[in-house]
């Protein structure tokens, strides 16, 4: 959600517009909100990609939002994270 927001923050167009799907195929043109992330204890690597999944109330589904200006500045990664965490968290 963080990446989708710092994305957005240059544009006054409705978010809608850019969603893969129902959008009208906007793309983002300017750089957001320059973003550090760090990965989820899952592990899946949503951090490195340019592509954010948004909840549109309106259409009442999950579309994504792809740009290379969602990809973030930096990715700070505490391997201490995820073997300090219990197996059930780790993987589900």
């Amino acid at each position: 959600m963080l990446r989708t927001v710092a994305g957005l923050t240059s544009t006054p167009a409705d978010p809608a517009n850019f969603l893969e799907g129902i959008g009208s195929g906007l793309i983002l043109e300017q750089p957001g909100i320059p973003t550090i992330l760090m990965p989820t204890t899952a592990g899946a690597g949503a951090e490195a990609t340019q592509n954010a999944v948004v909840f549109s109330p309106q259409h009442q589904v999950k579309k994504s939002l792809r740009s290379f200006r969602l990809l973030p500045e930096a990715i700070v990664i505490d391997p201490t994270l995820q073997i300090s965490c219990n197996i059930k968290t780790t993987t589900h």
